[in-house]
């Protein structure tokens, strides 16, 4: 588990085994975030903000093969992001409705991804997490996941965009398959 907090967004990204009786069946990899008191006051201003959780294509793979099956969020204002899906799953959100509506209930978002690994390289079975937030109307030009970048979105002026992948001392938001929370295993 590793956690990023700034003014704005505390952001946690974790990676949890799935167990079925004594066998570990998959993994789930899983951000949160909530928006810090004075972000209501100064953001959700269109356009969308984007959060996403990133792998080399060759490590990793949706457990189900389906996005329909693979992904959840706990609201219905932050939704997969289509076109994103070989090196990692996109969400799309509505920061404007997801900032009243974290106001209004103290809520924590998240967003998590159903998948398991494949291969044998303990390098390549890494994962990366991360949020990135636009405002002022400023116009996406493009939106895209990739490791180790996780989402990157162009935008048409980089002064209205911000990307928290990384805490304060600059670590990346990355975990590996052995920092897995195990299930309990019977």
């Amino acid at each position: 588990m590793q956690d990023v907090k700034s003014e704005d967004l505390s952001l946690t990204f974790s990676l949890y085994t799935e167990c079925d009786g004594r066998e570990v069946t998959g993994f789930t990899a899983e951000m949160t975030w909530e928006y810090n008191n004075k972000y209501y006051e100064a953001s959700g201003y269109p356009p969308n903000d984007y959060a996403g959780i990133a792998w080399d294509d060759g490590s990793w793979y949706y457990a189900n093969n389906n996005v329909d099956q693979d992904l959840y969020s706990n609201s219905p204002h932050v939704n997969y992001y289509s076109g994103s899906s070989g090196g990692g799953p996109v969400w799309e959100i509505r920061d404007v409705e997801t900032i009243y509506e974290g106001w209004e209930n103290d809520k924590v978002f998240y967003t998590g991804v159903d998948m398991d690994w494949k291969g044998s390289d303990p390098d390549a079975r890494t994962i990366a997490a991360s949020y990135s937030h636009t405002w002022s109307g400023v116009t996406v030009k493009n939106v895209s996941i990739g490791f180790p970048a996780g989402v990157s979105v162009a935008v048409g002026s980089e002064d209205k965009r911000y990307s928290k992948d990384t805490s304060d001392s600059g670590d990346f938001l990355r975990l590996r398959k052995r920092d897995a929370i195990l299930c309990s295993v019977y």
